[in-house]
């Protein structure tokens, strides 16, 4: 007799028919769970990053003691301002305020390597531009070009014998010192390339292990699921 339930539903004799699992069949095998596979992303490498960072940054860092912080690399770079001023006529031609500007930056080339004799000699050169040009030198500028002249040859009684030694053997040469900072960055290049390399063998070899374990993860489940069959093969042999 089928007796109605609140929400439309119907049993009969006062019992629910549930469904069951069909049973299995005597030899059929036992399946492995189904392993959805899910796409990986390309790991963001910060690490390398990180390492790469600071490799540049102490690349800067000697940059910084052993060129850009030094009085002959900062000598250098005012002198070689001071020729793109005057041109290729050394000064004969420019308007008189960079001819100016250019007497500026020899002074202070002077200044920063006081012991280089040819500085001062460019610098007489140069007022000597300012009178065939009949151009007036500023006093203050007159003062600093005749202070550092006292002072060079005040430096210069002391040390005569140090300046037989030319510009180049001492090691202080324009397009030597402007050129260093380009080498440097040159040579630091294979470092870069070391790191790159190190990552990529590490990662490769990163790869390898993590097959490993899959693999050997895998016959670990084959492993269970061959013995989970013969222990029901065994189990039913004995019934």
């Amino acid at each position: 007799m089928d007796e109605h339930v609140p929400g439309g539903q119907r049993h009969t004799g006062g019992a629910v028919k549930q469904r069951r699992a069909a049973p299995l069949a005597p030899n059929a095998p036992i399946a492995a769970a189904k392993v959805n596979p899910v796409r990986q992303r390309f790991p963001v490498p910060y690490g390398l990053f990180v390492v790469l960072a600071l490799y540049g940054l102490l690349v800067l860092g000697y940059l910084y003691l052993a060129v850009w912080s030094q009085p002959e690399y900062q000598a250098a770079m005012h002198y070689q301002a001071a020729l793109e001023l005057l041109g290729k006529d050394d000064g004969r031609t420019c308007p008189p305020a960079q001819l100016e500007k250019a007497f500026t930056e020899v002074l202070e080339a002077a200044r920063l390597v006081p012991e280089q004799k040819w500085l001062h000699e460019r610098t007489e050169t140069l007022r000597g531009r300012f009178a065939d040009r009949h151009l007036k030198l500023s006093y203050d500028l007159t003062m600093r070009a005749e202070s550092q002249a006292s002072r060079y040859q005040a430096w210069a009684q002391r040390e005569q014998p140090w300046l037989v030694v030319g510009v180049r053997e001492k090691g202080w040469a324009v397009d030597q010192l402007t050129a260093q900072p380009q080498r440097i960055a040159i040579f630091s290049l294979p470092g870069f390339g070391l790191i790159l390399a190190a990552w990529g063998w590490m990662r490769f070899k990163a790869r390898q292990v993590a097959q490993a374990e899959r693999e050997a993860q895998l016959r670990a489940q084959e492993a269970e699921v061959e013995a989970l069959g013969r222990a029901r093969d065994a189990a039913r042999g004995r019934r």
